[in-house]
């Protein structure tokens, strides 16, 4: 039976063993709780993790596809990482494009990132739905629009819309791939800002 990984990092334990006391991954990590003050220790692969964190939904699409091409680009990074700390000198190549690709996503890849993709997202579409109810016109010209395509909104009233929309009594969920939409989009425009950057 094919291994499906579940427990996605979202701080790769690559990077993570690099703040242990060896270096290694089977090492312990000393963290600090910033919430509670609560001090332990814990190996990297028991923290920084979600439960399907790059979980995407595809027709005909492996969900953890992500999930595994990170796993790949993580395992080269830490050859990488290695030589770095040995020689004390940044690569060149391949393995320098590879290490700009890493850093774009430790960027964007952690539950802070999300959060502002989320909350972007949802201030659009509440910001699309106030124009949708700004007028009885414009909400019947809307609710005609979305009942030709197929889609079925129910009875619900242009006053009783009217009142959620000003009420801001609801939420706004993203679609099941955004954060993983987001994050792709987003690391090839770092990426490209990275690797115009002189390092040493």
């Amino acid at each position: 039976m094919q291994n499906v990984p579940r427990k996605h990092h979202y701080l790769p334990k690559c990077y993570l063993a690099g703040f242990t006391p060896s270096g290694d991954a089977d090492d312990f990590l000393h963290i600090i709780d910033k919430r509670t003050g609560d001090r332990r220790r814990q190996r990297p692969k028991e923290v920084a993790h979600e439960r399907d964190y790059f979980r995407i939904e595809a027709p005909d699409a492996d969900p953890n596809h992500v999930e595994r091409k990170l796993s790949e680009l993580e395992g080269k990074a830490t050859t990488i990482l290695r030589a770095i700390d040995q020689e004390r000198t940044l690569p060149t190549g391949a393995d320098f494009s590879t290490l700009i690709v890493f850093v774009s996503f430790l960027a964007v890849r952690v539950p802070s990132t999300r959060d502002m993709f989320d909350d972007s997202y949802e201030t659009m579409m509440k910001f699309i739905a106030r124009m949708a109810v700004a007028t009885p016109l414009i909400w019947k010209s809307n609710v005609e629009r979305m009942r030709a395509d197929g889609k079925d909104i129910g009875d619900v009233t242009y006053e009783q819309m009217k009142d959620l929309v000003d009420r801001d009594a609801y939420r706004v969920v993203p679609p099941e791939n955004h954060f993983v939409e987001m994050m792709l989009k987003t690391v090839e425009t770092i990426g490209m800002w990275f690797a115009r950057r002189e390092w040493s």
